[in-house]
């Protein structure tokens, strides 16, 4: 047992069955299916039941059997209790001495081989040795062994465990309609075997044989690829069989009734028998002598329904004799008349339905129609009229009943098929619509409903039906139809909400925005990319949050965007006032009493330029409004400028500071980020000229500033030039991307998404179209941001083609190993007998493998699957024509020489040579040749030879029959002449005359009758004709003794008149007595003659 903890997994892995990539691949397909890891390797094909159980027997050091070869011991079976085997699913089927051997299922159900065989020794006493089996032959084994022995309790986990086992075997519902189909089918053949070995199962063996040919017809439909038709042909043949189970049941607990039945009508013709009926009724009495006879046998062979027919059919009859006998009155013939009539209309309303539709009413006619019969035993003629008149109405109305069901029943079914139609109808429709999916559950559960009406056609349950199929068209038509129609106009309008939410989000002033709400701007973009996804993968209730979220982003920013540009455009313009009077102070020299002031106003400037940096534009206002009026008010005022070239140098350098502060742009710090640090630090040591008063130094600062703008704006320039180059050179490899994937894709993955690409490609290069110009900082941004996300939809359909490829690549390899696997098949099929590379199949199937290659060629996987399935197909057809043309050749073989066959017979039949010699001596030469047919493995050949075997042996046996025939009628002609001479022997009393010439004579003809039955003819002819003498003198002799009793007679007479005369009257009359009585014997005599 050192693989006890080992998995099913692992085993496999180690056994080299699976790699680990497949056992991967399985375990994520059995999740997704829900199935067990073993029943997904059996779908598969990775693996087979019986390999299986040989891997775990191995890895068990067990050893796996076949149920079905093997003998279960009855001691084994009463060794261990049925709710212990049913409880651990195992059979004990052989027990040696104090070793109990028990079958277990592979892979193993819910115990462990360690728990089982404990258990079980636990519960035997005995030591167990475990061996590895088929789980669906053990449930089989475990069913038929099992269910005829003592009731398990209701209650007891063993009737739970029974009761699993059966719904295993009858009721298992894997997923996949082929899984489902082979599970039928098995089941159909467990009902059909169940069902025909049933003791009443002749009761419903038409029944029985439907379903069988249904069970047959499923299988050819799953084999031609009809799977939704051949699994609801296999669930009508299971529901017949499960029908034929249950009346062959009701019959069985009818039987001992019948039996009574059989009894009492028995006893009632013997009644008749000792009444005389054999002689007022001969005809009638001996049909029910055969009748009587007959029921016998019924009851033996159970054939239930010969023996119902009898006995109505003997009932009719026994009444009839009933009311013949001769102590009826003459109202007999009346009631005979009327019984029988009223009879062919009970008949005519069983015919047209009545059992099932008024079986009532029916009940009634058959009630007073017993009390007609009881009446007339007694002659009560009266009574038994009105009995049979109320029969008839009762039988009449339940025949009207009937009618009207039936054609009720025609018309709920016109009604239930018009209404599946409508229903199919108004499913089909809102499939057919853009968003379906949106709605694919409720359909769904629609199409459920519509195939639950369909079945009402087996089960007769049409209003039911009609109402299924009703509501789920009014479900459709009145809430599916308009949820899918809501679902559309819920996407327009989300589409339409996203345009417009894009358009406002380009139109939001970024720059403004990064600057008061920056973290704003950033959730805005990442829920502008969750639409974007949402898109894509068309997910509503995302598209719908994220188009939701964008839309109150954008408001909020937009919000921000609108009151932060007042305030910082106000903000901007007290600063910059603030900074000319500053600038203007610096530039007229700053004197120590007022150097303090300056100070404090130079750093309410830096402290307003910071609040706006911040977006704090209320504080930067106020400090910049403080700085101006403190310069104005303490430094400014306070002084005078004495030169005037100093204030125009000033003016000039304040002029230069604006100009530069105006130059200093976004764009400038994008493009040229040296020459701006150049141009701040140079504007710096103006103003620490301007400060420290130096005319000189300042002037050179100045003039070094404007060269210095002068070059700014040629870089700028050269900058955004180089830049759009760029930005064309990524929008000329995106859109080189986009046509390399439509190309490769051919449209088949993502198409929206491409588009969506190429639309975004076409928006950026009309932003673009107004040349390097058209770019500023923002600009250039949002381009970045577009191109990335032009440049993921493209790698995103990349990826779905590169992952469809691998998927093709895969359905190839499969291919291609389908079609080695059915090559190797056909080659297969070549090699069985009376097949060969010459047959019409093999070369059929060849060309299938063509097809598929050619197919596989021209890149159409699905259709080769299609062609190599049917390779498969013929392949198997091939396989099961050479086994049927193998038993058809061993069937002819066997029938050439078995002592049963027609030729065989004949040859060895002497009063066949005699009869036919030349036809028996031209048999015998054809079975010479025999032989030499059977070693040419011919099949053609030796069907032919044996047809005519038949044919020519036919023909002897057609003519020795005729023979036969002739000489019969030739006997019994003779036989008949001489029982006419027997008969004419005996009305003349040759018994008494002639004994022993009598019984000759009928001795022969016992002899000759005896050589008739064993053919011997001439014997009988020669035994006949002996018979014809001895009855000729027998009737001879008695006519000679009848006239020598009349001769006699007339003597007596004579005499006794002569006793007459002499007054002897006692003489006289013992003589006239003796006289008389020969005159009375030669008188019946001659009158019978």
């Amino acid at each position: 047992m050192a693989a006890e903890q080992r998995n099913l997994g692992e085993i496999l892995v180690a056994e080299g069955v699976l790699s680990q990539e497949e056992l991967e691949e399985a375990l994520e397909k059995s999740r997704i299916r829900n199935l067990s890891l073993e029943e997904t390797l059996f779908k598969l094909g990775y693996i087979t039941r019986d390999k299986l159980g040989n891997l775990l027997a191995r890895a068990y050091n067990c050893d796996f059997i076949d149920l079905h070869s093997r003998a279960v011991s009855d001691d084994a079976l009463r060794a261990l209790p049925a709710e212990k085997a049913l409880k651990l699913h195992a059979l004990p089927y052989a027990l040696e001495g104090e070793t109990l051997t028990v079958a277990v299922a592979a892979p193993l159900e819910g115990h462990s081989l360690t728990e089982i065989v404990a258990d079980i020794e636990r519960t035997t006493g005995k030591k167990v040795r475990a061996s590895f089996c088929n789980p669906e032959f053990l449930k089989e084994l475990l069913l038929r062994h099992y269910k005829g022995m003592e009731p398990v309790p209701a209650d007891s986990p063993a009737q739970d465990e029974f009761a699993f086992i059966i719904k295993s075997i009858k009721s298992e519902e894997p997923g996949g309609l082929r899984a489902q189909i082979e599970e039928l089918n098995d089941i159909g053949q467990t009902a059909l075997i169940a069902a025909r070995s049933h003791p009443f199962s002749r009761a419903v063996a038409s029944a029985i044989e439907e379903a069988r040919v249904k069970l047959a017809d499923a299988k050819k439909y799953a084999e031609s690829g009809f799977d939704e038709e051949a699994l609801e042909m296999a669930r009508r043949a299971i529901t017949m069989l499960n029908e034929a189970s249950d009346k062959a049941d009701g019959v069985e607990r009818d039987w001992e009734k019948l039996v009574q039945q059989v009894k009492s009508l028995r006893g009632r013709i013997n009644v008749l028998e000792e009444d005389g009926a054999a002689e007022y009724a001969p005809a009638d009495f001996k049909r029910l002598a055969e009748i009587r006879d007959e029921l016998m046998r019924c009851v033996t062979d159970r054939n239930v329904d010969k023996l119902r027919f009898l006995m109505e059919q003997a009932a009719v009859i026994a009444e009839k004799v009933g009311l013949q006998a001769p102590d009826r009155n003459r109202g007999r013939e009346q009631v005979i008349t009327s019984l029988a009539k009223v009879r062919e209309v009970i008949a005519r309303a069983r015919k047209a339905g009545a059992k099932d539709h008024a079986q009532d009413v029916i009940k009634q006619a058959y009630e007073f129609l017993d009390k007609a019969e009881t009446h007339a035993r007694h002659a009560q003629w009266d009574e038994v009229r009105e009995c049979l008149t109320s029969a008839e109405s009762k039988a009449l109305e339940a025949e009207r009943i009937a009618l009207a069901a039936e054609e009720e029943k025609k018309r709920l079914t016109v009604r239930l098929r018009e209404a599946v139609r409508i229903a199919i109808a108004e499913m089909e429709a809102a499939m057919a619509r853009r968003y379906a999916r949106e709605v694919i559950d409720d359909l769904m559960r629609v199409r459920d409903a519509i195939n639950e009406a369909k079945a009402c056609f087996d089960t007769c349950e049409f209003e039911k039906g009609i109402g299924l199929a009703e509501t789920a068209a009014a479900t459709i038509k009145n809430e599916i139809i308009i949820r899918a129609e809501e679902a559309e106009h819920a996407w327009s309008e989300l589409f339409q909400r996203a345009d417009a939410v894009s358009a406002r989000i380009r139109s939001v002033d970024m720059s403004i925005a990064l600057r008061v709400a920056a973290d704003k701007v950033e959730t805005l973009f990442q829920s502008e990319r969750g639409m974007i996804a949402a898109l894509c993968e068309g997910n509503r209730e995302k598209l719908a949050d994220s188009v939701s979220v964008c839309e109150n982003m954008v408001a909020e920013i937009l919000g921000i965007v609108v009151t932060a540009r007042d305030g910082l455009q106000q903000a901007e313009a007290a600063i910059a006032a603030a900074g000319d009077l500053l600038i203007v102070a610096k530039s007229g020299g700053v004197d120590e009493r007022v150097a303090p002031a300056f100070r404090e106003a130079e750093n309410l400037m830096k402290d307003a330029q910071d609040f706006l940096a911040r977006g704090d534009i209320d504080t930067a206002v106020a400090r910049a409004g403080a700085a101006r009026a403190k310069l104005q008010s303490e430094v400014i005022e306070s002084q005078e400028f004495e030169r005037q070239q100093w204030l125009a140098l000033v003016s000039r350098s304040t002029d230069l500071l604006r100009r530069v502060d105006e130059a200093l742009s976004s764009d400038a710090m994008r493009y040229c980020p040296e020459l701006v640090r150049s141009l701040r630090l140079g504007t710096s040591e103006i103003l620490e000229t301007m400060v420290a008063r130096n005319p000189e130094k300042l002037s050179a600062c100045v003039d070094s500033a404007e060269g210095k703008m002068a070059v700014l704006a040629s870089e700028i320039n050269a900058a955004k030039a180089e830049r759009y180059r760029d930005v064309n050179q990524q929008l000329a490899e995106i859109e080189k991307a986009v046509e390399t994937a439509v190309q490769r894709c051919s449209g088949n993955y993502s198409p929206d998404m491409l588009e969506s690409a190429y639309l975004d490609l076409s928006r950026l290069k009309q932003q673009i179209a107004g040349g390097p110009d058209s770019l500023d900082a923002i600009v250039e941004g949002n381009l970045a941001r577009d191109l990335a996300v032009a440049r993921t939809k493209v790698w995103q359909v990349e990826f779905l083609r590169e992952r469809f490829e691998a998927e093709q690549r895969e359905n190839l390899n499969h291919l291609r190993e389908k079609m080695e696997s059915a090559r190797e098949a056909v080659d297969a099929c070549v090699r069985l007998d009376f097949v060969g590379d010459d047959s019409p199949s093999v070369a059929a199937a060849r060309s299938l493998l063509e097809q598929a290659e050619n197919l596989l060629i021209e890149g159409d996987i699905d259709r080769s699957f299609e062609i190599v399935r049917q390779c498969h197909a013929a392949a198997e057809k091939i396989s099961l024509e050479a086994g049927e043309r193998e038993r058809r050749w061993n069937s002819l073989v066997r029938s050439s020489a078995s002592e049963d066959s027609a030729h065989v017979r004949i040859l060895a039949d002497s009063v066949a040579a005699k009869i036919a010699g030349e036809e028996c001596k031209a048999l015998s030469e054809m079975v010479s040749r025999t032989g030499s047919i059977i070693d040419s493995r011919n099949l053609d050949a030796l069907a032919k030879h044996a047809e005519q075997l038949e044919r020519l042996a036919q023909a002897v046996a057609d003519k020795g029959k005729t023979r036969r025939e002739e000489s019969l009628r030739r006997i019994e002609e003779r036989t008949r002449e001489v029982n006419e001479e027997i008969r004419l022997a005996l009305t003349l009393k040759a018994e008494v005359a002639c004994p022993d010439v009598m019984n000759a004579a009928q001795a022969y003809l016992g002899i000759a009758r005896s050589y008739a039955s064993t053919d011997e003819f001439d014997r009988a002819d020669a035994a006949l004709s002996d018979a014809r003498t001895k009855a000729r003198d027998a009737g001879t002799l008695a006519r000679a003794a009848m006239e020598r009793s009349s001769i006699l007679a007339l003597d007596y007479m004579r005499i006794a008149s002569a006793h007459v005369a002499q007054q002897r009257p006692e003489a006289a009359k013992e003589a006239l007595e003796r006289g008389i009585a020969l005159a009375e014997l030669a008188r019946i005599s001659s009158r019978k003659e």
